[in-house]
């Protein structure tokens, strides 16, 4: 079997995969008089977000490059303030957040063990870096009891980029 386009071997989907995913959350929240304004601050700590794989060879499948890329912990402080009408909270969010990230990309060569970066001649990029992001955000969210609410949000990251060194078999290239 031929794939004449190289579509398959080019162009494979990356490979997702979040075997565990947690988040807590700390807040508080006040009434600063006796209106319908509604303040707040909210830590919020996320992990096993994200670990992401794509791989990708020539048309003769000699040799390739692996990415592998993932998010491993989050943490975020943001302030809140919206609107109370009876149970319906509607607000907006803004706020500050750190990210510990790891990136690697190996040049995959047939005949040689290219996925350890130490061997002479394997070619690599290697990451770990903390990243800091600004995040706006909103949401609504609405009280069935005094201590039991459901929320939908929407947030948005603006994370600096970052960028990896090439290694030759631990040497900079």
């Amino acid at each position: 079997v031929s794939d004449l386009t190289d579509t398959f071997t080019n162009d494979a989907p990356a490979v997702n995969d979040t075997p565990v995913n947690y988040s807590a959350q700390l807040g508080y929240y006040w009434q600063p008089a006796n209106d319908n304004l509604l303040v707040g601050v909210e830590i919020e700590v996320q992990g096993g977000n994200e670990n992401s794989e794509f791989l990708r060879f020539n048309s003769d499948g000699t040799d390739g490059q692996i990415y592998e890329n993932s998010i491993d912990q989050m943490i975020s402080l943001r302030a809140r303030a919206g609107r109370v009408d009876r149970n319906l909270y509607s607000y907006i969010s803004s706020g500050v957040s750190f990210w510990t990230t790891s990136y690697d990309l190996t040049n995959l060569e047939a005949g040689m063990d290219s996925r350890d970066c130490a061997v002479v001649g394997v070619i690599c990029a290697e990451q770990n870096e903390d990243l800091t992001a600004i995040n706006l955000g909103g949401g609504l969210e609405y009280a069935f009891r005094e201590d039991l609410t459901a929320r939908f949000e929407i947030l948005h990251y603006t994370i600096q980029s970052s960028s990896a060194e090439i290694l030759n078999g631990r040497e900079t290239a």
